[in-house]
């Protein structure tokens, strides 16, 4: 049989929890929301595939009060959501890019 010292499962003891702790962290979307999130309360968003630990495919909507909500990638408002959020994101980047090629005036 063999023989841990303290410090050795001290430290078993630590990456377990640490581990735990980064697993409860990511946790997946089980289900999803049931009804449509309006666009003027989302923030962004993420893909959940379905691997490992995810059992689902999802779309993670991050609301501007910091919520995960879990929307469905098939229904039609979900993807519809994504296009608008991807249109602001265009819009902010032409605005930036408007913005860095305007010249500094000159000092005479």
């Amino acid at each position: 049989m063999a023989h841990f010292n303290l410090s050795t499962v001290c430290l078993l003891l630590v990456l377990a929890v640490t581990l735990f702790s980064l697993q409860a962290d990511a946790a997946c979307c089980t289900k999803y929301s049931r009804s449509e999130i309006p666009i003027n309360l989302i923030k962004g968003f993420s893909v959940q595939t379905n691997t490992g630990w995810c059992n689902i495919n999802a779309v993670i909507f991050l609301t501007q009060k910091g919520r995960k909500l879990c929307a469905d990638p098939a229904k039609p408002w979900v993807m519809d959501r994504i296009q608008e959020l991807r249109k602001r994101v265009q819009k902010i980047a032409r605005e930036q890019h408007k913005n860095n090629d305007v010249p500094s005036p000159s000092a005479d």
